[in-house]
């Protein structure tokens, strides 16, 4: 049986766009891979014709089962996101657990904050000898006028097991004027024990840091459903997942780093709590980030090498576009992937950085709250509208960038001076991550935190990313790719071209190239029954478009579009002009 090519019609309203649209799902990521499959058939030729602005249901439904590949992808990113999913919920369960604990005792006691490997109570910034005092430093020899939680249990020197192995505690304050607490053993357990100032004061800093592990797990179990609801560029997922595989190795590390400082801090004899309140914290922890570690690196080379290449390899290669078109069109889809990071990473990271200046200890000693706030504000009256259109229509990120969403100078007749205005609000924005980054509040947080650190960094970075690629875009403006895209009727924010696949830069087939072929309404070959491969018309005298290709047999099975055609038939004349 011979092989023959499946041409698919796309059609979205008047314009018609001969590719093969492949959606796949990898890690919940819609892509669009263009592609040409191949199929047993006999000499009749098969046509597939999809309705883009059909129903939304019906349209998805038709990329995921379009073959075996697609629904793969499907199958195996509607998995990967809910074990992801589930994993982030369990690490924010069993962070919510502990640190419901020490929150009861820190806010029993009620103490302020304390920082440094020796551990000092500080309640100013930028911290100095006059605004902190030294609490605890490991390997000291206690002060032996301190009555410490052990002394209470037993003579010997030993450390008493807490945890929340189903026996759970309750938090007395012995009186309003001392930061002792009592904890009580429940469920038939006898004996009680008594945390000193000291110790109560070393708990806030498990306390602090359980707090934030929380906040980092929302933010990536939202990341997930952000991953599932949108259709970026492949750069821009390529992006996110990287990121992802990169904390995740972090949190293995930062895990095992913590038990190490948590046990010299509070659990080891002569510490002034001698209490290990995590006797299966951390092994429970790293059980759930290994698994998570997995799944990130399974994605990601899926990512890189499968996705990556398929989309190489099977991409519908035009033919015609000049080498400064196909330049001006790999940046616009550089800024496109730039402009989809943004949609999760700025708002993520302004979240977790007014979570921390309203819910936290920042609240209370920072000078320049209202600042702080008056910037939030900002962000927000700029973001959040257009942000509701991005969750809606998953294309636009800001209002400032919904303005440039498509613009790469010369898409649309964009004018050029909305292209202007996304490189200054841009800098705007620039402006006011760094102004944030002058607050001795905000650099505090950022050392402290790792978390918000690499949300800081990745989005200066990206924002960077988008005003030179905008620049760029705006030098751009009115160099032919508008004119060259009309004309064709393709949808540039689609597709990629690979300019070292350019036919005329390819190797010189390994057969010989077949007559043209006019093809109209839909692909029609040659055959034995119709060898010229002309199509009848019913009129002979009617002016009709058709559409002219030249077959190549390639490895790669591609069929080239030639180009457009007008041509006025009148019996057996024929006149034809380009019309394009």
């Amino acid at each position: 049986m011979p092989k023959c090519v499946v041409a698919v019609a796309v059609r979205h309203q008047n314009p018609r766009i001969f590719v093969l649209l492949l959606g796949c799902f990898s890690n919940i990521q819609l892509f669009y891979l263009a592609s040409q499959d191949y199929f047993n058939c006999s000499d009749d030729k098969k046509d597939i014709e999809v309705e883009v602005g059909g129903a939304p249901t019906t349209l998805q439904y038709t990329r995921i089962t379009l073959n075996r590949l697609t629904t793969a992808f499907f199958l195996f990113g509607f998995f990967h996101c809910f074990a992801q999913g589930i994993i982030q919920s369990l690490l924010f369960s069993v962070d919510s657990e502990y640190n419901a604990l020490l929150k009861k005792v820190t806010v029993a006691a009620n103490v302020p904050f304390f920082v440094g490997s020796t551990l000092r109570m500080c309640d100013y910034l930028p911290h100095d000898d006059t605004s902190c005092s030294d609490v605890f430093t490991i390997n000291r020899p206690p002060n032996q006028n301190v009555r410490h939680s052990n002394e209470l249990i037993t003579e010997n020197n030993f450390v008493w097991r807490a945890g929340l192995e189903g026996s759970g505690f309750s938090v007395t304050p012995l009186d309003n004027t001392t930061y002792s607490v009592t904890l009580k053993l429940l469920k038939g357990e006898s004996g009680s024990i008594i945390l000193s100032q000291t110790c109560i004061q070393t708990l806030l800093l498990p306390s602090q840091d359980l707090s934030n592990f929380r906040r980092e797990n929302l933010a990536f179990i939202f990341l997930q459903f952000w991953l599932f609801d949108s259709v970026p560029h492949l750069l821009a997922g390529i992006g996110a997942r990287i990121l992802l595989t990169a904390w995740s190795a972090y949190t293995i590390w930062r895990t095992h780093h913590l038990s190490s400082v948590y046990r010299a801090l509070l659990s080891n004899p002569g510490t002034p709590c001698s209490v290990d309140f995590f006797p299966i914290y951390f092994s429970t922890r790293s059980s759930l980030e290994i698994p998570d570690l997995v799944l990130n690196l399974t994605a990601l080379s899926i990512m890189i090498w499968t996705v990556l290449r398929v989309y190489a390899v099977q991409l519908y290669k035009r033919v015609g576009a000049p080498a400064h078109i196909l330049r001006i069109h790999k940046f616009f889809m550089a800024m496109q992937a730039c402009l989809q990071l943004e949609v999760y990473i700025l708002p993520a990271g302004m979240g977790l950085w007014i979570d921390q200046l309203f819910n936290t200890y920042i609240n209370h000693i920072s000078e320049h709250t209202v600042i702080y706030k008056g910037v939030f504000i900002f962000y927000t009256v700029v973001r959040i509208p257009s942000t509701m259109v991005s969750i809606c229509c998953c294309s636009m990120s800001f209002r400032w960038l919904s303005r440039g969403w498509y613009w790469d100078g010369t898409r649309f007749g964009t004018k050029e001076r909305n292209g202007c205005s996304v490189i200054f609000v841009g800098f705007l924005f620039l402006l006011c991550e760094s102004l944030m980054l002058y607050s001795q509040v905000y650099r505090w947080t950022f050392i402290m935190w790792a978390n918000l650190a690499c949300f800081t960094v990745a989005y200066i970075i990206v924002i960077v990313a988008c005003i030179i690629l905008g620049i760029v875009c705006l030098r751009n403006f009115d160099q032919g790719l508008a004119q060259y895209l009309a004309s064709s009727n393709f949808a540039p924010e689609v597709f990629q071209h690979r300019e070292d696949m350019d036919i005329e830069k390819a190797p010189l087939p390994e057969f010989p190239f077949r007559k043209l072929h006019t093809i109209y309404p839909g692909c029609v070959f040659p055959s034995s029954a119709n060898p010229s491969g002309h199509t009848a018309v019913a009129n002979s005298k009617d002016r009709i478009r058709i559409h002219l290709y030249q077959a190549v047999r390639r490895d790669s099975g591609v069929v080239f579009i030639v180009g457009e055609k007008e041509c006025h038939l009148n019996g057996s004349h024929r006149s034809c002009a380009d019309s394009w």
